[in-house]
């Protein structure tokens, strides 16, 4: 089994009550931590930062991702929430680029890390032979 919540709250609650009932489960790193270990990163300070969760996941930009994200900045009315799906993108893609050095990173120490969601075949194939990751989550297992 792996825990994992998306909110700060819901994280440390999950976390705490299996630490004080004595339950050894992997903890999942919830998305808001995610993005504070890739600015960790991207300026430097990732060797320095506490990372308190046993499976680190990264999104990956496959192609029915970019299609729904690219065609909803399309007809999106709304430009604050345009720019932050076009933040999320490149965020994405920096990420697919240049995410090896932050999974090698990450396994050094010692966490689990894989990508998520991918479904295509050929996606997780040139997943697997362009990373060092060891797994990938799927909706079609």
């Amino acid at each position: 089994m792996i825990i994992g919540a998306a909110t700060d709250a819901g994280f440390y609650l999950i976390r705490d009550t299996c630490i004080s009932e004595g339950i050894q489960v992997p903890i999942f790193c919830p998305q808001y931590k995610f993005y504070w270990i890739l600015l960790g990163y991207m300026f430097g300070f990732l060797p320095f930062m506490p990372c308190d969760v046993d499976v680190f996941t990264m999104p990956w930009l496959t192609r029915n991702y970019e299609k729904l994200v690219l065609d909803g900045v399309a007809v999106e009315t709304d430009f604050t929430v345009r720019l932050l799906d076009m933040v999320m993108y490149w965020v994405i893609w920096l990420i697919n680029t240049r995410g090896d050095m932050i999974f090698n990173h990450m396994q050094r120490r010692g966490k689990f890390v894989n990508y998520w969601v991918i479904n295509e075949h050929d996606e997780i194939d040139q997943i697997f032979e362009k990373t060092s990751i060891r797994a990938v989550l799927t909706d079609r297992p």
